[in-house]
């Protein structure tokens, strides 16, 4: 599945350009363009992509900043860190502010298409389980409405072949009527 939205977050023209050029548009993804930490941070919560592609030292903001930031406002979106710069430390501070992979640059395409869609897949489970549950929902409403309007049809099946007098046939079927209605 293709086509969801996904925010890049890099200070490097060169960066944003090769993830679009070569990652995100080959592979069908809409995508957000920001020049830094601050920018990202406000389209994030503006826009609320599907994804993030998130550089760790920018301007303004670092990533870890806006993982902060996004934590703090209870967005909940997926973020792939990239780094020049690993480490050990680093990454077990991103993991615990909800990054869901970390990306060491330079990367090739395939590897991040992978970091990608791995990221993905759990966002894709949610609109599918939210989806299935809207319906699930629906259903037991029309079933609902069909157990009432079925229990209403009893009711005026048990009153009229229980009726002895002729006179009180037409009040009570237009009070059923009513009911129905």
């Amino acid at each position: 599945m293709s086509g969801e939205k996904i925010l890049v977050v890099d200070d490097g023209q060169d960066n944003r350009d090769f993830l679009v050029e070569h990652v995100l548009t080959p592979n069908g993804f809409q995508y957000l363009l920001a020049r830094d930490g601050l920018e990202g941070l406000q389209m994030a919560l503006r826009d609320r992509p599907d994804l993030i592609l998130l550089d760790m030292n920018m301007p303004r903001m670092d990533g870890i900043g806006v993982l902060q930031n996004l934590a703090e406002r209870g967005a909940d979106i997926p973020v792939i860190l990239m780094t020049f710069h690993g480490s050990e430390d680093l990454a077990v501070e991103v993991y615990r502010l909800g990054v869901k992979d970390y990306v060491k640059k330079p990367f090739y395409p395939e590897e991040m298409l992978e970091a990608i869609e791995k990221a993905l897949t759990e966002t894709r489970l949610r609109h599918d389980k939210e989806a299935l549950t809207n319906r699930v929902i629906q259903a037991n409403r029309e079933l609902q409405n069909r157990v009432n309007e079925l229990n209403i049809l009893y009711t005026i099946g048990k009153n009229v072949t229980s009726l002895n007098n002729i006179e009180e046939l037409l009040p009570r079927l237009v009070d059923a009527a009513l009911q129905l209605t």
